[in-house]
């Protein structure tokens, strides 16, 4: 990986939280309400309470094992940096092992 986009990478990981996987099942009810399928796996609706309740997607990412740490890492570059009016802005994500899920 190009040392830019290591760096890049590592600015964007610090302006998104972090969650643990027992806060994601909890705001997901244990991913009961499919909302969708995305690139490399399934997306859920997930409420969550910030101070005021806050409905988010979660994608739990199907493949990741196959696609490893750098495309992680990458999934999170990429989608950090985007914005749009339609869609939706990445709040955060979830390192815990093999479930890595975008939020």
């Amino acid at each position: 990986m190009p040392r830019f986009m290591s760096n890049n990478v590592e600015s964007i990981e610090a302006n998104l939280v972090s969650f643990k996987y027992a806060q994601l099942q909890e705001a997901t009810n244990w991913f009961k309400e499919f909302l969708g399928n995305g690139a490399y796996g399934s997306v859920y609706k997930g409420i969550m309470d910030f101070g005021r309740e806050v409905q988010m997607a979660v994608k739990k990412q199907s493949k990741l094992v196959e696609r490893g740490e750098n495309e992680f890492r990458t999934d999170l570059s990429v989608i950090g940096r985007t914005h749009h009016k339609n869609l939706v802005r990445l709040l955060g994500f979830c390192d815990a092992g093999d479930q890595r899920p975008l939020i």
